[in-house]
């Protein structure tokens, strides 16, 4: 499906942005590649949901190209703006943090990776590369910072989805939701996982 290809196709162009940035040191290459990942993230959802082929499957590869971009953009951006990475460098942390926290918890507790593709997380696919843009061409850092700001607020959420939900695995738009659909399924015993459902409309 086309979806699922321009997904795999952000994955592999994650360790060839890398590659590139040390071999050439070009900041065109850097761009071209990198605006590509932004753009089939930006697609395959949109597509996916537009041909009706959504599925467990190209949830799961959507959520590996975005870590596997934010794992290749890092080390691209420290070898082509070493300057702005050392001065933003605890910004850039917490992003990091911010990003991986709820995916390191779920594997660590339930050995699965969340992927819940909440809607702020979706809005900041679209922030955080336009942040990113703005402080690296030189106009102002300040964008990036209340992106990396909301995605802390981000990450909060998606520790309470997975504190209502523990153990689930999928789409969810907001707490609200996942409140809802905890609702729906009773209360589980304490640390077991629950069995999967899809969220309400």
């Amino acid at each position: 499906m086309l979806p699922n290809g321009l997904s795999l196709l952000r994955l592999a162009c994650a360790p060839v942005l890398v590659v590139v940035a040390a071999a050439t040191g070009s900041r065109a290459w850097f761009w071209g590649i990198f605006g590509t990942m932004v753009l089939t993230d930006a697609l395959d959802g949109f597509l996916a949901r537009r041909l009706r082929v959504v599925s467990d499957l190209g949830r799961r590869l959507d959520s590996y190209g975005d870590y596997a971009t934010v794992a290749a953009a890092v080390p691209a951006v420290w070898l082509l703006w070493p300057d702005v990475m050392r001065q933003e460098w605890r910004w850039v942390v917490g992003a990091i943090i911010a990003c991986f926290a709820v995916t390191v918890y779920g594997l660590v507790r339930w050995h699965i990776v969340p992927g819940y593709h909440t809607l702020l997380a979706k809005i900041l696919g679209f922030l955080l590369p336009a942040t990113l843009t703005v402080m690296l061409v030189g106009w102002s850092a300040v964008p990036f910072h209340c992106a990396v700001g909301l995605q802390a607020l981000a990450a909060a959420e998606e520790f309470a989805i997975a504190f209502l939900l523990p153990g689930y695995s999928g789409g969810v738009r907001t707490v609200r939701h996942a409140a809802r659909m905890r609702q729906a399924l009773g209360s589980p015993p304490p640390n077991q996982p629950e069995s999967p459902a899809r969220p309400p409309g």
